[in-house]
């Protein structure tokens, strides 16, 4: 096994181990049976309602990266384009990777262009502009509820992911962004880093010059946020939650920005870890905010299941088609 190998399951190991460990923790601090038990007397009809906003928002996701696919000249019907995009939120979800669904995404688009350069841009971007939506709706949630975060370390977090997103998004249209972002590398002696960051945002030079239409896309990536945001507000009314929709809003953007850091499992842990520090001030006990965002999560996890189905049932569909004589 070479050593970059090697470093690559480590790390994975690192981030498996502290998923476990810290889920552990949290199961044992907070009451957490307790509320898992009244989560089984939650309203079916807002579970209903929130599993609709969530195929919904993901739907209009899949909108939004056939956009951006078409902006690269690469032309794919929204039903493939909503099913391979169902696949990549099922391996997102059930494999030790975030950007494993990134990968499904791109294998399965590449399929209908000879121009798999172009559609991994069109993910990259895909993602870039998301974490960007997220973070600037983390960054609005931290400054309406500055006075009720406990914890400053929150707010600084959120601010580094956003300047992180921030300075990506510009580096695609402005080469001395790209030099700044290349400069630690650089003055490490990292020059493998600094060579990759530059490969990576040359990816996306099919978006130069089309800076108007990124924007659109973005503030439509903002309402996809904000509906996915909505699924949240759903499972607090099931489960009989009094915090007010507006402290949702506000602070589940910065909870999902906080996930964005690349140091669990998914996020597992990590969700429900800050869940409980930022829903503590509007009310909610630890296992209330815990039970909060793990029963979101598993429905999530239900709804990418019908990406599992996709993802089995391609073959044999491909299979059937390949055989049909042709006309």
């Amino acid at each position: 096994m070479t050593p970059g190998k090697l470093l690559k399951w480590l790390l994975l190991a690192l981030k498996i181990g502290f998923s476990a460990a810290l889920f552990v923790w949290l199961l044992r601090k907070f009451n957490v049976h307790e509320a898992l038990l009244e989560a089984r007397h939650a309203d079916p009809r807002w579970l209903g309602a929130a599993v609709a906003v969530f195929f919904v928002s993901n739907l209009m996701g899949s909108y939004l990266w056939g956009l951006l696919l078409r902006m690269q000249g690469v032309a794919i019907s929204f039903p493939r384009l909503a099913a391979y995009y169902f696949v990549g939120l099922f391996f997102n979800n059930f494999l030790p990777a975030n950007i494993a669904g990134d990968f499904a995404r791109i294998s399965a688009a590449s399929e209908h262009t000879d121009r798999s350069a172009a559609v991994f841009s069109a993910t990259v971007m895909d993602r870039l502009l998301g974490a960007l939506a997220v973070a600037t709706l983390g960054i609005a949630g931290a400054a309406l509820a500055w006075k009720e975060l406990s914890d400053p370390r929150v707010v600084l977090i959120v601010v580094a992911l956003f300047a992180v997103s921030l300075l990506l998004y510009l580096a695609v249209f402005r080469r001395d962004v790209l030099a700044l972002m290349e400069w630690p590398f650089r003055t490490l002696g990292l020059k493998g880093m600094e060579a990759r960051i530059a490969g990576f945002m040359d990816e996306l030079h099919g978006y130069q010059g089309q800076s108007r239409r990124l924007f659109q896309l973005l503030v439509f990536g903002l309402v996809i946020q904000v509906t996915r945001v909505s699924v949240h507000v759903c499972v607090a009314r099931a489960l009989g939650l009094t915090v007010p929709a507006s402290a949702i809003f506000v602070l589940v953007p910065i909870l999902a920005s906080i996930v964005m850091l690349p140091i669990s499992l998914n996020g597992i842990g990590i969700r429900e870890g800050a869940a409980v520090v930022l829903f503590r001030p509007v009310g909610l006990s630890g296992g209330q905010a815990f039970s909060f965002q793990f029963l979101t999560w598993v429905l999530s996890v239900m709804v990418s299941l019908l990406g599992g189905l996709i993802f089995v049932l391609r073959a044999p569909l491909r299979a059937v088609a390949a055989e049909r004589p042709q006309s």
